[in-house]
């Protein structure tokens, strides 16, 4: 079982670490990590921490170690957005991230505000897109040539959603 505490300044250098791993990142589109420094993550973090209806966690396993983050945030009027790591490579697989995607989804809706979650994700994330449809979300809508990824390449973007039911 897991379980989230809010991140703080010693869990940077893992992060940073996940964040710079190709290994990691590749099913997001960065297949050589994203090269960032320490105080690049910091900054990411502080984003999250400076809105008033968004938070940055580390997921802890069974035995309290750090294996992966998840991080939400409003993106408009009645909906928010989430970010799902499971950065431990020798954790991926093991029903961590669908843990952490349900916790997730309780703490957002404690906003109450919320009624929609909208997650965007690359067509070529297949395990991303069971996890999400296996919890409920439906595909919105695609978008064709969306972003480029960390090797330059235009990649399209699939949007999903899941309805806050309260």
């Amino acid at each position: 079982m897991i379980s989230f505490r809010k991140v703080t300044k010693k869990d940077v250098p893992i992060i940073l670490k996940w964040w710079n791993d190709g290994n990691v990142m590749k099913d997001v589109g960065f297949p050589q990590g994203l090269n960032l420094t320490h105080d690049e993550v910091v900054q990411s973090i502080k984003g999250y921490q400076e809105q008033p209806q968004a938070n940055f966690f580390v997921i802890l396993d069974e035995d309290k170690k750090v294996i992966g983050e998840f991080c939400f945030k409003v993106i408009r009027e009645k909906v928010a957005t989430f970010d799902i790591k499971v950065g431990e490579i020798n954790n991926q697989g093991k029903g961590y991230g669908r843990q952490s995607v349900l916790q997730g989804i309780e703490y957002i809706k404690r906003i109450e505000t919320i009624n929609l979650i909208e997650i965007e994700v690359s067509p070529e994330n297949s395990r991303a897109i069971s996890l999400y449809q296996s919890i409920g979300f439906h595909e919105v809508k695609r978008l064709p040539n969306h972003w480029k990824d960390g090797l330059g390449n235009l990649r399209d973007t699939i949007v999903y959603q899941l309805e806050i039911k309260r």
